[in-house]
C-alpha cells in the first residue's frame, strides 16, 4: 500500500496564532482534500452536505448534525464529497481549556478522562433536540470573535475571554456527554499506526527513542522511521522537536516556569540546549517569546512551578516503590489534592491511575524480554499482590500478562526466524 504524504497544519486553513483564545470559520468542501496532521484542537460541526472523512484511520460520515472533535497530532482527511459539505471550523487551544476547566470550573473535583474520551471518540450524531443548542454555540462565538476568513469583529469585546471560555466548556462537556453514549469499536489493547503520532504528542515528557517506541507499538524502528518519514515528510527525531515546540510554547506563555525547568520537562539537556532548538524552529529566541506573549500569561491564574515539575519527576523515579500519595505530599510539603491536580495537568491522570500505567507499562517489558515469573514481576514493578496485579494488568491490556508473554514472545521468534 503506498502512504500518501500528510501536510502539517495545512496553511490554506485557518490557524490559531498565540494571540487567539479560538479561530472561527465556515468551510465549504467540494470535493476531496489531502490528508492533514493537525497541531492544534479543532470541531467541526457539519451544516449541511454529505461527505466521508477518514480520522485515524477510520471513516466517519459527514452530514448535518455531526460534530466531529480531532485532536492534536491527529489525521484527518475528506476522502469522498457525494454533496458539498459546509461545516463550522473552530480551532482553539486544547491545553488552555483543559487546564482552566480542570482546576477552576470543575468546581466539585469531578473525575473525567477528558483527553482520553476525545482521542476514543471523534464523531457524534448530535440528537436533533440538542442541534439548536450547538448550532447556537457556534453562532455565538461568530457574532463575538467573527470568522477570521472575512476578517470581521477585530475590536474586542468587553469580557471577551470569559465569555469565549464560557462557551468552549459548554461545548466540550455537550460533547463529552453525547460521546459516552457513543459505543467504541477499538479495544483498548489495538493499535493503529496513526495513534503514534497522538502518542508520541502525550508523551513528551519521557526519554522517548525510536527503540522505545517500536517496542510498545510491536513495530521495528524501520517500519515505524519508514512510516512517519512517508506520512510527514520528516524523521522520527524532527517530529518529535517539532511537537516540543509546541509543547514549549504553551509553558513559556502560560506559566512561569524557568527555561532550565522546561527542558528537564521536556527531556532537553539544559536550558541553553532548548534554547537553542527553540530559536531554530521558530527564529525568535525563547524569552523574546515569553516576553511578548506576556499578556495572554493572565489567563493561568494557578502558575506551574518548580516544585510541581519535581512531584512529577519523582513518581516517575520511584513507581517501583511502595509509594503512597499522602507520602509524596509530606515530602513536597503540599497537599494530596494538590499532587492529583498537578498530574491531571501534565499526565491527564491521578496519582493511582498514573502509577497503576507506569508499572503496568514496566511489566510489559519485564514480560516479552525476560523469562521472571509473573509474581515475581508484579513485586518489582511495585505491585503489593500478584491479585491487585493480574487485576490492573488485565484492565490496561485487554489479556493476562501470560497470554501477553505468549504472544509477544511468540512474534519475536517469527521475526528472528524470518
Amino acid at each position: 500500500m503506498t502512504l500518501k504524504k500528510v501536510e502539517i497544519q495545512n496553511p490554506y486553513r485557518a490557524k490559531l496564532s498565540e494571540n487567539d483564545l479560538i479561530t472561527l470559520d465556515l468551510q465549504t468542501d467540494f470535493a476531496p482534500t489531502k490528508p492533514l496532521l493537525h497541531e492544534e484542537s479543532r470541531f467541526l460541526y457539519v451544516l449541511s452536505g454529505q461527505a466521508k472523512i477518514k480520522i485515524q484511520n477510520k471513516v466517519y460520515t459527514m452530514e448535518e448534525g455531526v460534530l466531529m472533535a480531532l485532536n492534536p497530532w491527529q489525521i484527518s482527511e475528506i476522502i469522498e464529497v457525494t454533496d458539498h459539505v459546509s461545516y463550522y471550523l473552530l480551532i482553539y487551544k486544547y491545553e488552555l481549556f483543559n487546564y482552566q476547566i480542570k482546576n477552576h470550573i470543575n468546581l466539585n473535583s469531578e473525575e473525567f478522562p477528558f483527553l482520553e474520551t476525545l482521542y476514543k471518540t471523534n464523531s457524534i450524531l448530535v440528537p436533533r433536540s440538542l442541534r439548536d443548542q450547538i448550532l447556537n454555540i457556534f453562532i455565538s462565538l461568530r457574532d463575538e470573535v467573527g470568522l477570521c476568513s472575512l476578517d470581521v469583529n477585530t475590536n474586542k469585546k468587553s469580557f471577551s475571554d470569559i465569555f469565549v471560555f464560557s462557551k468552549i466548556s459548554e461545548l466540550l462537556v455537550y460533547f463529552l456527554r453525547l460521546a459516552e453514549r457513543t459505543s467504541e469499536d477499538l479495544k483498548d489493547n489495538e493499535f493503529f499506526s496513526e495513534q503514534i503520532f497522538s502518542y508520541m504528542f502525550l508523551n513528551l515528557k519521557e526519554d522517548l527513542s525510536l527503540n522505545k517506541l517500536a517496542k510498545i507499538f510491536y513495530m521495528s524502528e524501520s517500519a515505524i522511521s519508514n512510516y512517519i518519514k512517508s506520512i510527514t515528510g520528516m524523521g522520527y527525531y524532527e517530529l518529535i522537536q517539532s511537537m516540543k515546540i509546541l509543547k514549549i510554547e504553551f509553558l513559556l506563555v502560560y506559566t512561569n516556569l524557568t527555561l532550565e525547568e522546561i527542558a528537564s520537562l521536556l527531556n532537553f539537556s539544559d536550558g541553553a540546549q532548548l534554547s537553542k532548538v527553540f530559536q531554530s524552529h521558530t527564529g525568535i529566541q525563547a524569552n523574546k517569546y515569553r516576553r511578548a506573549n506576556q499578556a495572554y500569561a493572565k489567563f493561568l491564574t494557578t502558575k506551574l512551578d518548580q516544585r510541581s515539575v519535581k512531584i512529577l519527576e519523582y513518581i516517575y523515579d520511584n513507581y517501583e516503590e511502595d509509594l503512597e500519595i499522602l507520602q509524596v505530599a509530606q515530602l513536597f510539603d503540599t497537599s494530596p489534592k494538590n499532587i492529583n491536580r498537578v498530574l491531571k495537568y501534565y499526565v491527564e491522570e491521578n496519582f493511582s491511575s498514573l502509577l497503576s500505567t507506569l508499572r503496568i507499562k514496566k511489566s510489559c517489558e519485564l514480560l516479552v524480554q525476560t523469562d521472571h515469573p509473573i509474581a515475581e514481576i508484579s513485586m518489582m514493578v511495585g505491585f503489593n499482590s500478584q491479585k491487585t496485579f493480574l487485576r490492573n494488568f488485565q484492565r490496561q491490556i485487554g489479556m493476562t500478562p501470560s497470554e501477553f508473554r505468549k504472544l509477544n514472545q511468540g512474534q519475536n521468534q517469527a521475526k528472528k526466524n524470518n
